[in-house]
């Protein structure tokens, strides 16, 4: 089911494996009517191509096709699941609860291990009448399919790890071949080692796959079931003396000592696991010189030396070799020297030779210099922040915009060899740009039913939902404890307030009850209703979804654990767990026992974008009290986010530029339309976006 799965989170439709079809022994149409009602009943419609095709499925496979394609439906909602909350009639039960009896019956629950519950007659719900936006699903191809597996391919930077399997299926469908007859290399050097190791196993040549040292690490490392970022110390698996041979021959036409030092240890268990000293070479003559050696001097030690004793000539005469390392170290320079215009003269000579990619992280980084006290930095998805060091000079206004305008000329430079544009390209680009940051950072262990966007993108409120009131959280998981939780805050972004497990209701918040014990099959579900007008009338501007493990497994040990949320206008009207009203629904995979999925803005009504794992400060009990302060810190770097980065608006303003199109104002006047969800450049496309636009 890998393409089909792709076809329907990616691409918003549905492939029909033909071999599935007859022209014989059809399934009936009633089978086929009845799976379009219940995809309506959870706001999909099928495109009449689909449906022609559906009806073409034969007798035999069809049926398990319709059960398999519904199912994956559900699982992108989650409402594979039964979800049963603590208090079945939630929310008004626990609101018309009193204090002491809901800590009597907690307290009951925890003494038990959560293998008593209070007995509550269910009422009756009324039935559910709201609007929520259709999706339309059309037709896929196989051709679609492939085309997005080269788009994938292709992208610049890091793809969700939810297309792995995919990216491998195209492998060994013999795909990558159209992309070798296209492009010279991958860009991305770890999806590249994924699929290296899938042509190593097959037994087909890598050679295309190896451009640099590191490259032969990271594909020993995906061959060993770790990950290709290198950022722990890797346990090799033992391999093939044929498999060993063909990495030894490719490391020894590319192996340099400075790629090596970076990755020292992870590097010497390498060299033991490939028995080089089988071997000899120059392989065999550098594994042996950072056996014995303690420090190997490298050619970049001078570059190092330079730029730690402020000579920032020296660095100067050796960067103008090196671009890229040129625009990493510029603000460095900049502030290190007292000729800054000296600096930027040398830089622009040779910034069209920078990567687009590194050019876009300096333009966001200068974008905000001084703008901000900490600078937020996620490396692997784990946030850091960095405070300005108290003797730290900061650049004059003046100096960053002569950088940012050398950026952007550069940029601009480089994007007229794409040809996006024209001088009569007329180009509409909806307001929801503006929000979107570059899809740079999406690498993270967390899928989501939404199509992969930035951290700190702002995504407005569906039309059909400005008038709803209620943002109802959910969290549904199987295995040991794990909360959920609220945390509001206001706008001068220190006064907090928060819902979890030990405060259950506000009159502005309410949660379901919590629950201690999640044994498989069913698993347990908590929720929490947030009611925006009355949170506007306290103060908050801002709240939070937070999810923890509390007694320490990582959510990757997990057996299941989903998080999302929905909209609603009435609090008891329908299920407590609504399908047709799921916005957002994660699986919780990250190698991580908290996480920060989302936040809201309710003054704007919009959804800011996180999806941040991080590790509690106190470690006995995982829980919202102890590590408010982390989790405020938190929110505000992922505020301060636009500052520092550049959004999908300016990246396209700088194709326009590059184009001499024109920027128009009606969607009517246009020729060529951005939008979210739709239009010629879907702001959701990210393998678009990261392949043929950055």
């Amino acid at each position: 089911m890998i393409l089909e799965e792709t076809a329907f989170e990616s691409l918003n439709g549905i492939y029909i494996n033909p071999k599935d079809q007859s022209k014989r022994d059809k399934i009936s149409q009633d089978t086929v009517y009845t799976f379009m009602l219940e995809l309506v009943n959870m706001n999909y419609i099928l495109d009449k191509p689909v449906i022609d095709e559906l009806c073409k499925l034969s007798a035999d496979k069809g049926g398990k096709f319709l059960k398999q394609q519904l199912l994956m439906v559900k699982k992108h909602l989650g409402a594979h699941v039964k979800h049963e909350p603590f208090y079945p009639n939630f929310p008004q039960q626990v609101m018309d609860a009193s204090h002491l009896e809901l800590f009597i019956y907690a307290i009951t629950h925890y003494f038990s291990c959560g293998n008593w519950k209070p007995v509550f007659i269910k009422e009756k719900r009324v039935e559910i009448n709201e609007k929520n936006p259709v999706v339309n699903l059309h037709l896929v191809s196989l051709d679609e399919l492939k085309e997005y597996f080269v788009k994938l391919v292709n992208s610049k930077t890091g793809i969700p790890v939810k297309h792995d399997a995919f990216i491998v299926d195209g492998v060994r469908r013999n795909w990558i071949k159209t992309y070798q007859s296209t492009y010279s290399e991958i860009p991305f050097r770890e999806t590249s080692c994924k699929l290296a190791v899938e042509c190593l196993k097959q037994g087909k040549d890598i050679g295309y796959f190896v451009k640099t040292t590191t490259d032969v690490l990271r594909i020993m490392a995906v061959y060993s079931n770790q990950k290709p970022d290198l950022t722990k110390v890797v346990k090799f698996t033992s391999m093939k003396r044929k498999e060993r041979r063909v990495l030894i021959q490719l490391l020894e036409k590319v192996i340099n000592i400075e790629d090596v030092k970076r990755h020292t240890t992870i590097w010497i268990r390498a060299f033991h696991c490939l028995h080089v000293g089988e071997y000899g070479g120059k392989v065999n003559e550098i594994a042996t010189r950072f056996r014995s050696e303690k420090n190997v001097p490298t050619k970049n030690t001078p570059l190092c030396k330079a730029i730690e004793n402020k000579d920032t000539d020296s660095a100067i005469r050796i960067l103008k070799n090196l671009p890229s390392m040129f625009a990493r170290c510029l603000d460095k320079l900049l502030r290190d020297s007292p000729d800054d215009k000296k600096i930027l003269s040398e830089f622009s000579m040779i910034a069209v030779g920078v990567e687009s990619k590194v050019l876009l992280q300096a333009l966001g980084h200068f974008k905000g210099s001084n703008k901000i006290e900490k600078r937020s930095v996620f490396a692997k998805s784990n946030l850091m922040m960095f405070e300005r060091k108290e003797n730290q000079s900061e650049l004059t206004t003046e100096t960053a915009n002569m950088v940012i305008d050398t950026l952007r000329q550069a940029l601009v430079e480089k994007y007229k060899a794409l040809n996006h544009f024209n001088e009569n390209s007329k180009v509409y680009i909806t307001k929801e740009a503006e929000g979107i940051l570059l899809p740079m950072q999406i690498y993270t262990g967390s899928d989501s039913n939404k199509r992969a966007i930035a951290r700190g993108s702002r995504l407005m409120t569906d039309e059909c939902d400005m008038d709803k009131n209620v943002i109802r959280f959910f969290v549904h998981w199987i295995g040991k404890i794990v909360d959920l939780g609220a945390v509001f805050i206001k706008e001068d972004m220190e006064t907090t307030k928060f819902i979890n497990y030990t405060h259950l209701k506000e009159e502005f918040a309410v949660h379901s009850g919590d629950i201690i014990n999640a044994p498989a099959p069913k698993g347990a579900s908590e929720f929490i209703d947030i009611y925006i007008n009355q949170a506007l009338k306290s103060g908050y501007r801002y709240v939070e979804m937070n999810v923890r493990s509390y007694s320490g497994p990582k959510f990757s040990q997990l057996q299941q654990c989903f998080a999302g949320y929905m909209m609603r206008k009435e609090q008891q009207a329908g299920e407590i767990f609504e399908p047709s009203t799921v916005k957002v629904k994660m699986d919780l995979t990250c190698e991580a026992t908290d996480i920060n999925p989302f936040m809201f803005d309710l003054k704007t009504r919009e959804m800011i974008w996180l999806d941040i794992p991080s590790h509690p400060k106190v470690f006995w009990l995982n829980d919202l009290n102890r590590n408010i302060n982390q989790t405020k810190e938190i929110l505000k770097a992922c505020l301060d986010l636009p500052l520092i980065k550049v959004n999908m608006k300016e990246l396209l303003e700088l194709h326009v530029e590059a184009g001499s199109a024109t920027i128009v104002e009606n969607r009517e006047d246009s020729n060529f339309v951005v939008g979210l969800g739709e239009g010629d450049l879907d702001l959701y496309d990210f393998a678009t976006i990261n392949s043929k636009w950055i």
